[in-house]
Protein backbone atom coordinates (compact mmCIF):
# COMPACT_ATOMS: atom_id res chain seq x y z
CA UNK A 1 0.00 0.00 0.00
CA UNK A 2 2.73 2.46 0.93
CA UNK A 3 4.83 1.55 -2.06
CA UNK A 4 1.87 2.12 -4.35
CA UNK A 5 1.35 5.62 -2.77
CA UNK A 6 5.00 6.50 -3.30
CA UNK A 7 4.76 5.53 -6.98
CA UNK A 8 1.74 7.83 -7.44
CA UNK A 9 3.55 10.79 -5.78
CA UNK A 10 6.58 10.17 -8.00
CA UNK A 11 4.45 10.17 -11.16
CA UNK A 12 2.67 13.40 -10.12
CA UNK A 13 6.06 15.09 -9.55
CA UNK A 14 7.25 14.15 -12.99
CA UNK A 15 4.12 15.71 -14.51
CA UNK A 16 4.76 19.14 -12.92
CA UNK A 17 6.42 21.92 -15.25
CA UNK A 18 10.07 22.55 -14.61
CA UNK A 19 10.74 26.25 -13.73
CA UNK A 20 14.22 27.55 -14.40
CA UNK A 21 15.31 30.22 -12.00
CA UNK A 22 17.78 32.78 -13.24
CA UNK A 23 20.65 33.19 -10.88
CA UNK A 24 21.20 36.62 -9.48
CA UNK A 25 24.54 36.85 -11.27
CA UNK A 26 23.10 36.13 -14.75
CA UNK A 27 24.43 38.82 -17.17
CA UNK A 28 21.03 38.83 -18.96
CA UNK A 29 19.38 40.36 -15.92
CA UNK A 30 19.77 44.16 -15.72
CA UNK A 31 19.73 45.45 -12.12
CA UNK A 32 17.21 48.19 -11.28
CA UNK A 33 19.91 50.65 -10.36
CA UNK A 34 21.57 50.27 -13.76
CA UNK A 35 18.23 50.74 -15.58
CA UNK A 36 17.56 53.91 -13.63
CA UNK A 37 20.99 55.25 -14.46
CA UNK A 38 20.50 54.52 -18.17
CA UNK A 39 17.13 56.29 -18.15
CA UNK A 40 18.65 59.28 -16.36
CA UNK A 41 21.50 59.57 -18.84
CA UNK A 42 19.31 59.42 -21.92
CA UNK A 43 19.75 62.58 -24.05
CA UNK A 44 16.77 64.50 -25.42
CA UNK A 45 16.83 66.91 -28.39
CA UNK A 46 16.34 70.54 -27.47
CA UNK A 47 13.47 72.26 -29.31
CA UNK A 48 14.71 74.24 -32.29
CA UNK A 49 14.60 77.96 -31.72
CA UNK A 50 13.22 80.31 -34.39
CA UNK A 51 15.87 81.40 -36.89
CA UNK A 52 14.05 84.62 -37.87
CA UNK A 53 12.47 87.53 -36.07
CA UNK A 54 9.96 90.21 -36.99
CA UNK A 55 11.14 93.78 -37.48
CA UNK A 56 9.15 96.86 -38.49
CA UNK A 57 10.59 98.90 -41.36
CA UNK A 58 9.59 102.41 -42.43
CA UNK A 59 8.57 102.67 -46.09
CA UNK A 60 9.71 105.77 -48.00
CA UNK A 61 8.64 106.95 -51.43
CA UNK A 62 8.64 110.16 -53.49
CA UNK A 63 5.51 112.32 -53.20
CA UNK A 64 4.67 115.44 -55.23
CA UNK A 65 2.44 118.24 -53.99
CA UNK A 66 1.48 121.56 -55.55
CA UNK A 67 0.95 124.35 -53.02
CA UNK A 68 -0.49 127.66 -54.18
CA UNK A 69 -0.06 131.07 -52.58
CA UNK A 70 -2.85 133.41 -51.67
CA UNK A 71 -3.07 137.07 -52.68
CA UNK A 72 -1.87 138.57 -55.94
CA UNK A 73 1.49 140.36 -55.93
CA UNK A 74 1.40 144.04 -56.94
CA UNK A 75 4.59 145.41 -58.57
CA UNK A 76 5.66 147.68 -56.96
CA UNK A 77 3.68 147.58 -53.76
CA UNK A 78 3.75 151.21 -52.64
CA UNK A 79 0.94 153.31 -54.18
CA UNK A 80 2.08 155.99 -56.61
CA UNK A 81 5.52 154.41 -57.21
CA UNK A 82 6.93 152.64 -60.24
CA UNK A 83 9.98 151.00 -58.66
CA UNK A 84 10.84 149.17 -55.47
CA UNK A 85 9.62 146.08 -53.61
CA UNK A 86 6.34 144.46 -54.54
CA UNK A 87 3.43 144.03 -52.20
CA UNK A 88 3.19 141.81 -50.27
CA UNK A 89 6.92 141.70 -49.67
CA UNK A 90 7.64 138.92 -49.24
CA UNK A 91 4.77 136.78 -50.46
CA UNK A 92 4.72 133.62 -48.35
CA UNK A 93 3.61 129.99 -48.51
CA UNK A 94 3.60 127.76 -45.43
CA UNK A 95 4.17 124.13 -46.38
CA UNK A 96 3.30 121.14 -44.19
CA UNK A 97 2.33 117.50 -44.50
CA UNK A 98 5.59 116.01 -45.78
CA UNK A 99 6.34 113.30 -43.20
CA UNK A 100 10.08 113.35 -42.51
CA UNK A 101 10.46 114.83 -45.98
CA UNK A 102 13.62 115.45 -47.98
CA UNK A 103 13.34 117.59 -51.12
CA UNK A 104 14.18 115.95 -54.44
CA UNK A 105 12.88 118.66 -56.77
CA UNK A 106 11.19 122.08 -56.65
CA UNK A 107 9.45 124.02 -59.41
CA UNK A 108 8.26 127.62 -59.09
CA UNK A 109 4.91 128.52 -60.66
CA UNK A 110 4.23 132.15 -61.66
CA UNK A 111 0.56 132.28 -62.55
CA UNK A 112 -0.33 135.32 -64.62
CA UNK A 113 2.63 137.73 -64.95
CA UNK A 114 1.78 141.17 -66.31
CA UNK A 115 4.28 144.03 -66.62
CA UNK A 116 5.09 146.93 -68.96
CA UNK A 117 8.82 146.07 -68.88
CA UNK A 118 9.50 142.50 -67.64
CA UNK A 119 13.27 143.12 -67.69
CA UNK A 120 12.71 145.30 -64.57
CA UNK A 121 11.67 142.25 -62.52
CA UNK A 122 14.02 140.51 -60.09
CA UNK A 123 12.60 137.47 -58.26
CA UNK A 124 14.25 135.67 -55.35
CA UNK A 125 12.86 132.50 -53.73
CA UNK A 126 14.02 131.65 -50.21
CA UNK A 127 13.27 129.22 -47.41
CA UNK A 128 13.32 129.59 -43.66
CA UNK A 129 16.47 127.46 -43.40
CA UNK A 130 18.49 130.16 -45.22
CA UNK A 131 18.55 128.58 -48.67
CA UNK A 132 17.76 130.88 -51.58
CA UNK A 133 17.86 131.16 -55.37
CA UNK A 134 17.68 134.19 -57.66
CA UNK A 135 15.38 132.51 -60.18
CA UNK A 136 14.53 135.37 -62.55
CA UNK A 137 16.23 138.63 -63.48
CA UNK A 138 16.48 140.87 -66.54
CA UNK A 139 14.48 138.63 -68.87
CA UNK A 140 11.88 139.56 -71.50
CA UNK A 141 13.42 142.95 -72.38
CA UNK A 142 10.98 145.86 -72.28
CA UNK A 143 8.23 144.18 -74.28
CA UNK A 144 4.99 144.37 -72.29
CA UNK A 145 3.31 141.11 -71.32
CA UNK A 146 -0.10 140.34 -69.91
CA UNK A 147 -1.15 137.30 -67.87
CA UNK A 148 1.79 135.09 -68.90
CA UNK A 149 2.04 131.75 -67.09
CA UNK A 150 5.59 130.67 -66.32
CA UNK A 151 6.93 127.47 -64.76
CA UNK A 152 10.55 127.66 -63.63
CA UNK A 153 12.04 124.16 -63.67
CA UNK A 154 15.71 123.14 -63.57
CA UNK A 155 14.91 120.27 -65.93
CA UNK A 156 13.40 122.51 -68.62
CA UNK A 157 15.12 122.46 -72.01
CA UNK A 158 15.46 126.24 -72.46
CA UNK A 159 16.18 129.35 -70.41
CA UNK A 160 13.77 132.25 -70.05
CA UNK A 161 14.02 134.39 -73.21
CA UNK A 162 15.55 137.79 -73.54
CA UNK A 163 12.87 138.47 -76.12
CA UNK A 164 9.15 138.68 -75.29
CA UNK A 165 7.98 136.35 -72.53
CA UNK A 166 5.47 133.67 -73.44
CA UNK A 167 3.70 130.89 -71.57
CA UNK A 168 5.96 127.92 -71.01
CA UNK A 169 8.36 125.92 -68.88
CA UNK A 170 11.83 127.45 -68.54
CA UNK A 171 15.01 127.15 -66.54
CA UNK A 172 15.65 129.82 -63.89
CA UNK A 173 17.51 132.62 -65.67
CA UNK A 174 19.48 135.74 -64.75
CA UNK A 175 20.85 137.74 -67.68
CA UNK A 176 22.46 140.18 -65.25
CA UNK A 177 24.62 137.53 -63.52
CA UNK A 178 27.83 138.77 -65.17
CA UNK A 179 27.20 142.38 -64.14
CA UNK A 180 29.53 143.91 -61.58
CA UNK A 181 26.55 145.54 -59.88
CA UNK A 182 24.40 142.45 -59.45
CA UNK A 183 20.83 142.55 -58.16
CA UNK A 184 19.89 144.01 -54.81
CA UNK A 185 16.77 143.33 -52.74
CA UNK A 186 15.27 145.50 -50.05
CA UNK A 187 15.21 144.21 -46.48
CA UNK A 188 14.14 141.78 -45.13
CA UNK A 189 15.21 139.78 -48.20
CA UNK A 190 18.46 137.84 -47.91
CA UNK A 191 21.21 138.90 -50.28
CA UNK A 192 21.59 136.66 -53.34
CA UNK A 193 24.37 134.13 -52.74
CA UNK A 194 25.02 133.15 -56.35
CA UNK A 195 22.48 130.32 -56.39
CA UNK A 196 20.31 130.38 -59.47
CA UNK A 197 18.99 126.84 -59.90
CA UNK A 198 16.13 125.56 -57.77
CA UNK A 199 18.34 122.57 -56.91
CA UNK A 200 19.68 124.84 -54.16
CA UNK A 201 16.74 123.51 -52.12
CA UNK A 202 17.44 119.81 -52.75
CA UNK A 203 18.00 117.87 -49.54
CA UNK A 204 16.10 120.36 -47.37
CA UNK A 205 12.96 119.75 -45.35
CA UNK A 206 10.05 120.87 -47.57
CA UNK A 207 7.95 121.82 -44.55
CA UNK A 208 8.18 125.37 -43.31
CA UNK A 209 7.87 128.90 -44.66
CA UNK A 210 8.80 129.74 -48.24
CA UNK A 211 9.17 133.39 -49.30
CA UNK A 212 9.05 135.05 -52.70
CA UNK A 213 10.74 138.47 -52.93
CA UNK A 214 9.84 140.46 -56.06
CA UNK A 215 11.60 143.73 -56.89
CA UNK A 216 11.03 146.25 -59.68
CA UNK A 217 14.51 147.70 -60.21
CA UNK A 218 13.63 150.50 -62.67
CA UNK A 219 11.01 153.23 -62.67
CA UNK A 220 8.44 153.81 -65.36
CA UNK A 221 6.36 150.62 -65.56
CA UNK A 222 4.23 148.60 -63.16
CA UNK A 223 2.77 145.13 -63.13
CA UNK A 224 1.27 142.23 -61.22
CA UNK A 225 1.58 138.50 -60.60
CA UNK A 226 -1.91 137.10 -60.09
CA UNK A 227 -0.70 134.11 -58.13
CA UNK A 228 2.22 131.83 -57.49
CA UNK A 229 2.91 128.38 -56.18
CA UNK A 230 5.42 125.60 -55.56
CA UNK A 231 5.47 122.09 -56.96
CA UNK A 232 7.56 120.08 -54.51
CA UNK A 233 8.70 116.48 -54.87
CA UNK A 234 10.10 114.96 -51.70
CA UNK A 235 11.06 111.58 -50.32
CA UNK A 236 8.70 110.95 -47.38
CA UNK A 237 7.61 108.28 -44.91
CA UNK A 238 4.52 106.59 -46.35
CA UNK A 239 3.93 103.85 -43.74
CA UNK A 240 5.49 100.78 -42.14
CA UNK A 241 5.76 97.07 -43.00
CA UNK A 242 6.64 94.02 -40.87
CA UNK A 243 9.38 91.81 -42.23
CA UNK A 244 10.97 88.51 -41.22
CA UNK A 245 14.75 88.80 -40.95
CA UNK A 246 17.29 86.08 -40.07
CA UNK A 247 18.83 85.94 -36.61
CA UNK A 248 22.56 85.19 -36.47
CA UNK A 249 24.94 84.65 -33.57
CA UNK A 250 28.41 86.04 -33.12
CA UNK A 251 31.27 84.01 -31.68
CA UNK A 252 30.06 84.72 -28.14
CA UNK A 253 26.60 83.41 -28.93
CA UNK A 254 24.98 86.83 -28.87
CA UNK A 255 22.09 87.15 -31.27
CA UNK A 256 21.99 89.79 -33.94
CA UNK A 257 19.22 90.80 -36.29
CA UNK A 258 20.09 91.26 -39.92
CA UNK A 259 18.25 94.45 -40.79
CA UNK A 260 17.32 95.25 -44.35
CA UNK A 261 19.72 97.69 -45.89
Amino acid sequence: MISRLLIIIFLVTLALPITTLTPSGDPGQVPWSDSAAAAKGKQHKKPRRPQTTTVTRTVRAPVTQTILGGDAITIPGAPGTTAGPAGPYPATIDVSGFANGVIIDVDLLLLGVSHGAPADLDILLSKDDGRRALVMSDVGQNTPVRDVRLTLDDEATTSLPQSQLTDGIFQPTDFNSASSEGDTFAAPAPAPDGSLALSAFDGADPNGRWQLFVMDDASGEIGQIRGWGLRITAEVDTGTVDEQVPVTKDKKGKKHKKGRK
